[in-house]
């Protein structure tokens, strides 16, 4: 999957933990952090850390939104 300079909306931009490819979803947020769906990745504190893998932040990086994907996690 390739990295996306930009988007038409950037608080829905969705990023992938590079480790474990876990996605994050703004439109879902986190409940395991209590983080409120409609969270933009790029206001996430910064101690948040991959639910999976437990990587931080700066493990992610902004993805194309995958088209074929459903947003059940």
């Amino acid at each position: 999957m390739k990295k996306v300079a930009s988007s038409s909306n950037p608080d829905m931009d969705v990023y992938r933990c590079s480790p474990c490819r876990y996605y994050y979803y703004p439109e879902l947020g986190d409940p395991t952090q209590n983080i409120p769906p409609g969270t933009p990745f790029t206001a996430l504190p910064d101690t948040w850390r991959c639910p999976p893998c437990k990587e931080p932040k700066s493990a992610f990086v902004k993805v194309e939104r995958p088209a074929n994907r459903s947003l059940e996690q």
